[in-house]
């Protein structure tokens, strides 16, 4: 049962790493018909907190910044233009008149409660192209260390809520010593009589070029296109420029995940008849005016996230209790504080994502039917009468001796929800007290078999599950789920048909643990790390994961908060070493490995043990009688996750010889496809964040559009 109940906190998460993407979140998403409603949304439902030094960070790495954005670098050409002097006419860049900028260095200052100050030094090189009836003559343009200034405004749409921005007219003016004409000597004398009359001239080109194409770069960032929704552009807007617009205004589009998610097809391979959708808007928006809760606060800059999610109530799925319905609204808020609660460490991102929102959206998953499931022989080996009756002897006396098909369907009956726990590990790396708690009350379980070409109920449970999820990260942060030997909990057993089975109720309730042990992990086989969108080169320094805000007379908290530091790929330590695989016996393994490392393990290519120190460690490993198995083994550094060595080892388990075989293939396990989030987001409903946050900003105010051919 283990990886059918995680498979849901593990769903979450990939939704809102599709939402926090910068490319795109494509894969299973596809478009809204129109906007998301007003209800249901959970303001609040996260924050980003960028402190001073990621400020200041962001701000010294600009020209790097730039430079991976960009991929053709600052280049653009200015725009033919006439004049007359002393009736000698002047056509000024009728050839290509190309520039290039570079970036010397850059400031950014916050100023309360929305504004982003940008001062900056460039270079700026070229050719300056001048046409008359006295010739053609061309001449170099080197300004050095110009200084541009630019003024980014933080809004809130008011019709939406939904975060948005805008650019100040910036700031950039020639002047005449900064340069020399070099034309023909015929009348290079006069263009340099009149040098003052050509520099304003270039002048009153160069500034309103860049503040026209920054403006529609602008728009492309933040308006809505008009094939945004199926629908096209709500009423009472018109689509004009390929935006749709009302009053002379483009409407302002989500900056993260607007689209509708097949959750069904994340479960093809095994459940093809499975037909959930949920849609989604996770985007940065507030219901408050930004001077009841400003962006700039503490000298940093913090966003907030609306998180909505809806969808049909499934068949499968009954109508449930209105006291088990999630509220929406408002969450909390996390107040934000220079270093880490609990450590005292000073950081440069956070996140906090509250478990208010986290309740809606694991709400809104159950509602959809995605956990109705409905497996059976032809999509899994394992699950088959003779399997069960390794367990349940009497069911190989009413499938006569045969090797029948097995059906296992699965019905939550009531809402899930998560509480979020504090998220620590002991020195000898099991969990101490896991990060999140998902509740799956009264789920029933069904099992069928298939005699005389009929399906026969064999048995019908319900049980309550508590399932207590750990999380960790890869060298290229990527969430590990985690899950110990007593992760799962299963309470409140009631057996509600069994009456072809011989066994006595007892017997029946003892074999439940085995019996999904055999049918349940190679459901979500597929379903391995969870990645962190890629930040524009940055690499996340995660420093801590844990629990905020602790609810009063509980052990549980508010928020779920990330907080890391910002680099541009530090070079990662030398990967731990191998282990040793000293012995199996069918039930355990040890291993052996070096006095400073630590090691986890997963068979059959299910969820990450805890980590375990060495020099001798052994872990128990619960396998279905008989066949073989896939075991896996890599180790890292003690407490330290980026000397993780990502490929490991991996081990053949013949249960049926008694034999170990060495594995060096690592072929990818059968199950569950991952969420794909291709780089084309070509169909989907999506939109495209800020690229990574503030650093995008600042490229807004530099970057011409490149040359359109």
């Amino acid at each position: 049962m283990k990886k059918a109940c995680l498979r849901l906190g593990a769903t979450v998460g990939l939704l809102l790493a599709c939402a926090c993407s910068d490319t795109n979140c494509g894969g299973c998403a596809g478009k809204l018909a129109g906007p998301f409603p007003a209800q249901p949304r959970v303001y609040d439902g996260a924050q980003v907190r960028l402190n001073p030094s990621a400020l200041q960070y962001v701000s010294q790495n600009l020209p790097v910044i730039l430079e991976a954005l960009l991929e053709d670098g600052l280049n653009f050409d200015l725009p033919t233009s006439q004049t007359s002097i002393l009736g000698v006419n002047l056509t000024i860049c009728q050839t290509r008149c190309p520039l290039h900028v570079d970036l010397l260095d850059s400031a950014i200052t916050l100023v309360s409660p929305d504004r982003v100050s940008l001062a900056a030094h460039i270079n700026v090189s070229g050719t300056i192209t001048i046409d008359s009836a006295l010739g053609h003559c061309d001449f170099p343009l080197n300004i050095h260390n110009k200084p541009i200034n630019a003024l980014v405004v933080l809004m809130v749409d008011n019709a939406t809520g939904f975060f948005t921005f805008d650019v100040a007219d910036m700031t950039i003016a020639i002047e005449s010593r900064e340069y020399d004409i070099q034309c023909p000597v015929v009348y290079d004398w006069l263009l340099e009589l009149l040098k003052d009359y050509i520099t304003s001239i270039l002048n009153s080109q160069i500034g309103p070029r860049i503040n026209q194409e920054v403006d529609q770069l602008i728009a492309e960032q933040t308006c809505l296109p008009c094939d945004f929704y199926l629908s096209g552009c709500p009423a009472p807007s018109a689509c004009r420029d390929g935006f749709c617009q009302s009053g002379g205004r483009c409407l302002v589009k989500p900056q993260g995940l607007a689209g509708r998610v097949q959750l069904g097809e994340m479960l093809a391979s095994v459940d093809p008849g499975n037909t959930a959708w949920l849609d989604l808007l996770i985007t940065p928006g507030q219901a408050q005016p930004v001077a009841t809760q400003p962006f700039v606060r503490a000298e940093g800059l913090e966003l907030r996230v609306i998180g909505g999610s809806y969808s049909d109530r499934a068949a499968c799925v009954p109508e449930p209790d209105p006291a088990d319905i999630p509220p929406v609204g408002a969450a909390p808020t996390l107040n934000f504080g220079p270093n880490i609660p609990g450590r005292g460490d000073p950081y440069m991102l956070g996140v906090a994502i509250a478990d208010k929102y986290l309740d809606h959206l694991i709400y809104q998953v159950w509602r959809s039917g995605f956990l109705c499931l409905t497996v059976d022989s032809y999509g899994l080996d394992l699950l088959s009468s003779q399997t069960l009756s390794l367990i349940l002897p009497s069911v190989a006396d009413l499938a006569e001796g045969e090797n029948l098909p097995v059906r296992l369907e699965m019905h939550p009956l009531r809402p899930p929800n998560i509480q979020i726990g504090r998220g620590t590990f002991r020195p000898d790396g099991s969990v101490d007290e896991p990060i999140l708690y998902v509740f799956l009350p009264s789920v029933r379980l069904d099992f069928w078999m298939k005699l005389h070409g009929r399906w026969l109920m064999l048995l019908s449970l319900a049980q309550d599950l508590e399932v207590r999820l750990a999380l960790q990260f890869t060298p290229d942060n990527r969430v590990i789920p985690i899950l110990g030997e007593d992760s799962v909990r299963v309470s409140n057993p009631r057996l509600l048909r069994y009456e072809l089975l011989a066994e006595e109720p007892a017997r029946i309730q003892e074999a439940i643990p085995r019996l999904l042990a055999i049918a349940l992990p190679q459901l979500t086989g597929a379903l391995d790390e969870i990645a962190i969108p890629d930040l524009q080169g940055f690499v996340l320094q995660v420093l801590s994961l844990q629990g905020d805000a602790k609810r009063s007379g509980t052990n549980f908290y508010d928020f779920m908060s990330i907080y890391a530091n910002l680099s541009f790929s530090p070079p990662a330590p030398a990967p731990a070493g191998a282990a040793e695989l000293l012995e199996w016996d069918g039930t355990r393994a040890r291993f052996a490995i070096a006095p400073d490392e630590e090691l986890q393990v997963r068979a059959d290519g299910g969820f990450w043990s805890p980590f375990r120190p060495g020099p001798v460690t052994e872990f128990a490993l619960p396998l279905a009688a008989g066949g073989r198995h896939v075991l896996q083994a890599r180790t890292r550094r003690i407490g330290d996750y980026r000397s993780l060595d990502t490929i490991g080892q991996r081990w053949l388990l013949d249960a049926a010889r008694a034999r170990i075989v060495p594995l060096t293939a690592r072929p990818e396990p059968a199950g569950i496809p991952p969420l794909a989030l291709p780089e084309d987001g070509s169909g989907a409903g999506c939109a495209h964040a800020v690229s990574g946050g503030l650093w995008l900003l600042p490229a807004l105010l530099l970057r011409r559009l490149r040359h359109r051919r």
